[in-house]
């Protein structure tokens, strides 16, 4: 029992987040859903409050197309999120089962989760992950979508620590793929590939490993959606391209306006148009490229019965003269054919890896956020493995690479960053606004200490006046520097007690 309410039932299914159970919720006496934080996730303090808070929020949702939030807490260590019991199994589920959707339900659905969308973001709760898995459906076939605020709180966390790109690939945006932060557009992207998936009964991504997957999303055109379905109609396929377009300024103004517009296309539909799974016009070609092939030498062209002409029956050694030079000659028109061969072979194959290669960037000195938008436009990911102070570089900024800049690499691989944690050097505060102090500090890694104020007739209120420790001195990472900051001069009427004035003389060492 969890939080003194919740009764676990069986497992229901476990992802990335964690485990969902069945449960029996003793207060309200009805069936719920708990997604339990998975154990790695649960003893991060940081992720743990931002969990908390997130489905704090998403508590206050209250839309007949999000599921519902009972309650949030934890048990010891088991962090917990209850909702609502959605009967009907997930998008993901059903895709499974029946394949490509009519494109009535499947615009149906798409509006319910624009509708869910579109809510959430006039309150400021960004989903991040809008997938099929967190499309659950009722017993009568309506959309409600789940998890909202929960990647968000994960993402967070994830990206301060390591600066990677966290999340499902196959529904990332172009911009999250840049290192950019996602917006609502974002959202609307997922819901583009999520339809999009409905419609085709795939993905418009794919790929072995998520970085190449990611990669795609920010430079490969979108595949044909009417060339997989020619019997949707314009409308559908109008939303589908503007959803998925590769900027945020490319899609709807907001969540609502592409709810207006898979309204409008569903409205639009004949009566009874794309009602019944159209597995006659889905194109999915699985036969071999035979006309490639051929064009290739790879394989004989058939005749004109259909069969592959039989390989000539080699000739015994009884030959004459003229047999014996038209051999000769083929020999050696062989031997030019096969060295002509081998050299476009080279040709063709140096081309080719250079096609696969790429050439690493230099990505030290920059930011993470300019050294992503480097990394991508080559195909290339990025990833912080490691941080150490630098006596030259600011906070943020990369201070060494692997593989290093200059080497040829193959597309998709991810380089390894070392990020700075600032110089530690302490800089001089002296004559600066405090405000500003800090700022200057964690630039060198360090932060603000004891900040001490005191009158001075010389030195302008909020001004520091002296540093404990001194300028040019080191500091480990996030060390603190403790000054004393001027109150401006004492307006304190004569005759009247002075309030006590801290010593500041000695204050810079």
């Amino acid at each position: 029992m969890l939080g003194g309410r919740f009764v676990l039932g069986a497992l229901a299914g476990r992802g990335g987040m964690g485990a969902v159970y069945h449960a029996w919720d003793r207060v309200r006496g009805t069936p719920c859903a708990v997604k339990v934080l998975a154990d790695a996730l649960a003893h991060d303090e940081e992720l743990r409050a931002r969990f908390r808070r997130e489905a704090e929020a998403v508590m206050r949702l209250d839309h007949e197309r999000i599921v519902r939030v009972h309650a949030c807490g934890a048990t010891g260590a088991r962090q917990f999120i209850a909702m609502e019991y959605v009967a009907g199994g997930t998008l993901r589920q059903l895709l499974a089962d029946r394949g490509p959707l009519g494109e009535r339900p499947a615009l149906r659905i798409a509006l319910e989760i624009a509708e869910a969308l579109a809510y959430a973001h006039e309150r400021g709760i960004v989903h991040r992950d809008v997938k099929p898995q967190n499309v659950l459906l009722t017993v009568d076939g309506h959309a409600k979508v789940a998890d909202f605020g929960i990647a968000r709180a994960a993402d967070a966390t994830r990206l301060t620590r390591t600066g990677s790109v966290f999340g499902s690939t196959h529904y990332i945006a172009p911009e999250q793929v840049r290192g950019e932060a996602a917006g609502t557009a974002a959202d609307q992207y997922a819901l583009g590939v999520v339809l999009y998936e409905a419609l085709a009964g795939r993905v418009p991504f794919d790929g072995e490993v998520p970085v190449a997957i990611a990669l795609r999303h920010v430079h490969d055109p979108v595949p044909n959606l009417a060339a997989i379905r020619p019997d949707l109609s314009q409308p559908t396929l109008e939303i589908v391209a503007r959803l998925l377009a590769k900027t945020p300024a490319g899609r709807y103004p907001s969540a609502g306006a592409a709810a207006e517009a898979l309204r409008g296309a569903l409205g639009a539909l004949p009566e009874g148009a794309g009602q019944q799974e159209p597995l006659d016009t889905v194109v999915l070609s699985r036969e071999p490229d035979t006309q490639h092939a051929q064009t290739q030498g790879l394989v004989a062209p058939p005749d004109a019965a259909g069969e592959t002409p039989a390989r000539p029956a080699a000739t015994d050694g009884r030959r004459g003269h003229r047999g014996r030079v038209a051999a000769a000659s083929m020999w050696a028109a062989g031997i030019v054919a096969a060295v002509a061969a081998s050299v476009a072979l080279a040709a063709g194959y140096r081309g080719a890896w250079l096609a696969a290669h790429t050439t690493v960037p230099v990505l030290t000195g920059l930011t993470m956020q300019q050294a992503a938008r480097e990394a991508v436009a080559l195909q290339l990911g990025v990833i912080v493995t490691g941080q150490r102070q630098d006596l030259h570089l600011p906070v943020g900024a990369i201070v060494d690479q692997d593989p290093p800049a200059g080497q040829q690499v193959l597309k998709g691989v991810v380089v390894q960053l070392t990020v700075s944690e600032g110089s530690g050097i302490v800089p001089d505060l002296r004559g600066i606004p405090v405000s500003g102090a800090a700022r200057v500090l964690e630039g060198a890694g360090l932060r603000l200490g004891a900040v001490t104020y005191a009158y001075d007739n010389q030195v302008a209120a909020g001004y520091v006046m002296s540093q404990a420790q001194r300028a040019g001195a080191h500091l480990p990472a996030n060390g603190g520097v403790d000054v004393v900051v001027s109150a401006g001069p004492n307006q304190t009427p004569a005759g009247v007690p002075q309030a006590p004035v801290p010593e500041s003389g000695s204050a810079n060492k």
